[in-house]
């Protein structure tokens, strides 16, 4: 869950921002942390979530991206990110983005000494609408390579007549960077990236229906 938290240290003063900006999907994916361990703890599987807000570090954007460490986001200028120095930058590599990435890789590895098949699944959520669209898919998939995997999903998603759209509302092509990363060729972990509408998880009643609906998706797959 790589946008679990809006959480920013106090030496970064809120990089400049209301608390109010900081509540908004540009700080974090709204409803992920708490479906992620709620789906996790019923399945009885792992979760691992960022703790920190993207606006400090992308974690889910290469080192060279331009969208790594956002000056702009949804209109919305972060007044502390406008021409960070290179200190500044590598400062945030090595203490939140790096050390990110080094333990996730390191409960992959545990898992794979554990399961002869494991799965990585990256839970994140998008805005249904802004000034510019107006979002109607209720659940998005992002897929790069392992399209077989992602059709199982799709197809079981059909099933459930829910409305759903491959690589949406994002390519995973461009934007799956934690998933490629970390599912590397010599890996060969099933991987893929479940994009859920925030206004069905921002209270409690949705989060419950979406937990229903991916423990039995999911169970189809461990069962397999």
């Amino acid at each position: 869950c790589d946008h679990a938290r809006n959480n920013i240290p106090d030496e970064y003063m809120k990089l400049g921002l209301k608390k109010s900006i900081l509540r908004t999907h540009i700080a974090w994916d709204i409803g992920v942390k708490e479906l992620s361990k709620s789906l996790a703890k019923t399945l009885q599987q792992s979760c691992f979530c960022s703790n920190f807000s993207r606006l400090l570090i992308d974690p889910n954007r290469n080192i060279k991206s331009d969208d790594l460490i956002l000056e702009n986001s949804f209109n919305v200028k972060i007044p502390r990110n406008h021409k960070i120095t290179k200190k500044e930058k590598e400062c945030r590599l090595k203490y939140f983005y790096n050390p990110y990435h080094a333990n996730l890789r390191k409960l992959i590895l545990k898992k794979k000494q554990q399961y002869k098949n494991v799965y990585l699944i990256a839970i994140h959520s998008f805005t249904k609408e802004s000034n510019e669209f107006n979002r109607g898919p209720e659940f998005g998939l992002l897929w790069n390579k392992d399209i077989d995997f992602f059709l199982k999903i799709k197809n079981l998603l059909l099933k459930k007549q829910v409305h759903v759209a491959n690589n949406y509302p994002y390519s995973g092509y461009f934007y799956n960077y934690t998933l490629d990363r970390h599912s590397r060729d010599e890996d060969n972990l099933k991987n893929i990236s479940i994009e859920i509408r925030n206004d069905l998880i921002c209270r409690p009643k949705g989060i419950k229906k979406c937990i229903k609906l991916f423990y039995n998706i999911f169970m189809d797959i461990l069962d397999d």
